[in-house]
């Protein structure tokens, strides 16, 4: 996998916004993953989704959402995630 959870990628379905990785099939987006991380991520909503146990549907590779801002050294997401195929996604 090229991408982990944080990653800032292009989509190729909206090449005009930036997205963020939020879960990979490998990575769940989880409480105890956010625990297991030694640098913050600096995502607002992340704790909350984390609570939620974001994880990739089956068939795919990753879950993105879109990049709404970025101000405080916080970077603010959309609530809506897309699942993708590695091949949809580049930097």
């Amino acid at each position: 996998m090229r991408y982990t959870i944080g990653d800032l990628v292009k989509y190729i379905g909206d090449s005009k916004n930036t997205y963020i990785v939020i879960a990979t099939k490998e990575h769940p987006l989880t409480i105890d993953y956010l625990k297991s991380k030694s640098e913050n991520l600096n995502i607002g909503k992340l704790e909350n989704l984390a609570k939620l146990d974001i994880c990739v549907t089956n068939g795919f590779d990753y879950k993105i959402s879109k990049l709404l801002s970025y101000h405080d050294e916080i970077t603010e997401i959309d609530d809506i995630s897309i699942n993708v195929f590695e091949e949809d996604i580049g930097r």
